[in-house]
């Protein structure tokens, strides 16, 4: 993050979203980013759920509790959720 408190930019190089069954009856929003600042990449993930909103974690830790566990996180993928939040690939509207 900048010293003047704006979210530094990330080009998106790389966006897959998919519906997937969240078998309850309905289909979450699911999008895997590649995104580069400067010379690094980290892939994340971006995602929809019914009933629960969006929410953006690093690729790395899917499947595990380290997906809500930001300390787990680096400092690139911190940034990048930031920035996935301010400037989000698939709707952050809730869908009940």
């Amino acid at each position: 993050m900048s010293g003047e408190g704006r979210v530094e930019m990330f080009e998106i190089t790389d966006k897959k979203v998919k519906m997937v069954d969240n078998g309850e009856g309905s289909k979450d929003i699911y999008c895997e980013v590649l995104l580069k600042k400067g010379d690094e990449y980290v892939k994340m993930v971006a995602r929809n759920v019914f009933d629960f909103g969006y929410y953006v974690y690093p690729k790395r830790v899917e499947g595990s509790e380290r997906v809500f566990n930001k300390t787990t996180w680096t400092d690139l993928e911190k940034e990048a959720e930031e920035w996935l939040n301010e400037f989000p690939p698939i709707s952050r509207e809730l869908r009940m």
